[in-house]
C-alpha cells in the first residue's frame, strides 16, 4: 500500500508530473503509469521461491521435532542439538536455518489444528482423564461413545483423528458407553 499511495497522493493531491515521481521513486514511467490506472489497491509480486539448504534435511528435521514435540520439556533435545545432529548427517547451513525451520513447522503444526477444527465439527463426548501406553481414559459427558466412532484428540501442537476400536468400562468390554461413565480405550500410537 506505502508504494502505490504515495504515487497517488503525490500525482492526484500534489499534482507531481509521472516524470518526476518515477524519478524520485527510481522506476519506470510505465510502472507509475500502469499503477494510477489499475483498480489494485497493492501491486501483486510473485513470491520468490528459492532452494534452501534445509530443503533436503526437511522431512528428517520434521520428525525429530514431531518427536521431541511428544516429550516433556525437560526430555526434549534443543534446536542446537537438532542442528548439530543436522550436521552429521551432512547439513552445511547454519543454526539460524533450522531455528527458521523450527519456528515455521510450529507454526504451520497449529495453524494445521486450528483450520482441522475449524473445518470438521466435532461433538463433544467428554474429557481426557488419563493417557498411558498404549490407553486412554475418558470421563464421558455428553451422548456417549460407541465402538467405530471417531474421535479427535488435540493440544497445542498436537492433533490427532482416531477410530475407537475397543471400549472397557471396569475391565469389562463394551460396545458404547453413556454419560458419567469413565472408559478407556486401546489407542495406536504413531
Amino acid at each position: 500500500m506505502a508504494l502505490l499511495g504515495i504515487i497517488r497522493r503525490w500525482h492526484i493531491r500534489d499534482q507531481i508530473p509521472l516524470r518526476e515521481i518515477a524519478r524520485r521513486l527510481g522506476i519506470s514511467r510505465n510502472t507509475v503509469r500502469r499503477y494510477l490506472r489499475s483498480e489494485v489497491t497493492e501491486p501483486a509480486y510473485a513470491e520468490r521461491q528459492t532452494a534452501s539448504a534445509i530443503d533436503k534435511y526437511a522431512l528428517q528435521l520434521s520428525s525429530w521435532l514431531k518427536t521431541e514435540a511428544s516429550k516433556n520439556r525437560k526430555q526434549r533435545r534443543s534446536l542446537k542439538q537438532l542442528h548439530l545432529d543436522l550436521k552429521e548427517l551432512g547439513f552445511e547451513g547454519s543454526y539460524d536455518r533450522v531455528a527458521a525451520f523450527a519456528r515455521k513447522w510450529k507454526v504451520d503444526q497449529t495453524d494445521r489444528v486450528n483450520s482441522a477444527s475449524k473445518r470438521t465439527h466435532y461433538r463433544f463426548f467428554g474429557v481426557v482423564d488419563k493417557i498411558g501406553k498404549g490407553v486412554i481414559g475418558i470421563t464421558i459427558d455428553g451422548e456417549g461413545l460407541s465402538v467405530g466412532d471417531t474421535i479427535a484428540i488435540g493440544g497445542e501442537i498436537y492433533f490427532e483423528e482416531q477410530t475407537v476400536e475397543s471400549i472397557q468400562v471396569d475391565k469389562n468390554q463394551r460396545q458404547q458407553v453413556t454419560n458419567g461413565e469413565l472408559a478407556g480405550g486401546v489407542r495406536n500410537f504413531v
